[in-house]
């Protein structure tokens, strides 16, 4: 990955994103950081770090104090999905630089995450914006609190009745919420619109969903948003929407670099067997042609988005 496509593509959302909203803006200053902690060619001193907090602490901190005891921002499903999502990601960023701050803030997202399942929503009744932080929230959700584990343990969602694990709740959120929200036509809605934070939210599931975990999502969701993505990159209306060509590369290098640790470990003889021996079993490996496809597909959304 070229890093400084992500300065170029993220850097330019967090001063346009989601007309002036602030959560928004602050959520992109967040991954943006996730991406660049990796660049070995970057330098990471006080002086970033101080511009990092500076930057996102006093829209977390606000955001935070606003809560109310039933975990909501004012009972508004819009405000509270939007909540639930930053916490999550400010709890990663943040646990290297103030752990008790990161706890404390996955504790609110997850309390936050509690008031939206406990209230019986339904979800075809809530407006597009509605769904669409939704899917982000429990998207961010279903990866965090598995990266978390015990951080919780305080937190009203420990209270609740275990019938159901959340990461299974989430899991379903995320399935019903995906099957709606990923086609063109949701793409091409939020594009078109004047109020452009539901275009961000969309672009930040897109960001999640295709290189996650099959233990943590779907196969079938991770399938359609791999699917969805690639068609909007490939799409005219593409060019409303660089993030949706700088996710795609990520999605293809995240399903190439899969395909290589299978082909490389030492099981990579038994899969083999396996797959001969077993009626239906999905194929583990690409074929040289889906290789080349998404080789080609990297090229080609580099090229168009070359500074």
């Amino acid at each position: 990955m070229d890093y400084r496509l992500i300065v170029k593509v993220l850097g330019d959302r967090v001063k346009n994103s989601g007309n002036g909203n602030e959560l928004v803006s602050c959520a992109y200053k967040l991954y943006m950081h996730e991406f660049l902690i990796n660049d070995e060619e970057r330098t990471f001193d006080e002086a970033y770090f101080k511009e990092l907090v500076e930057g996102t602490s006093p829209v977390i901190e606000k955001s935070y104090e606003e809560q109310d005891e039933d975990g909501s921002l004012g009972g508004d499903v819009f405000r509270t999905s939007l909540f639930a999502g930053l916490m999550c990601v400010t709890s990663r960023v943040y646990d290297d630089l103030d752990s008790i701050f990161a706890r404390d803030c996955i504790h609110a997202g997850l309390d936050a995450a509690h008031f939206l399942m406990v209230s019986k929503l339904d979800v075809k009744a809530l407006s597009h914006n509605e769904r669409l932080a939704m899917l982000w929230a429990f998207s961010e959700l279903s990866r965090t609190d598995v990266e978390i584990k015990n951080a919780y343990d305080h937190s009203m969602m420990a209270g609740m009745p275990q019938k159901m694990s959340r990461q299974k709740k989430y899991k379903m959120l995320v399935n019903e919420l995906g099957r709606e929200l990923f086609n063109s036509e949701t793409f091409n809605e939020c594009a078109d619109s004047e109020d452009i934070t539901g275009l961000d939210l969309l672009m930040f599931s897109y960001m999640i969903i295709p290189v996650g975990s099959d233990e943590i999502f779907s196969e079938e969701i991770i399938s359609l948003s791999r699917k969805c993505l690639f068609d909007i990159a490939d799409s005219n209306e593409a060019d409303k929407t660089e993030p949706a060509k700088l996710f795609a590369i990520l999605a293809a290098e995240y399903i190439l670099e899969r395909d290589s640790e299978i082909e490389n470990s030492s099981d990579a003889q038994l899969i083999k067997v396996i797959e001969y021996n077993v009626i239906n079993q999905k194929k583990k490996k690409l074929s040289p042609e889906d290789k080349a496809e998404l080789e080609e597909r990297i090229v080609k959304y580099t090229k168009s988005l070359e500074i």
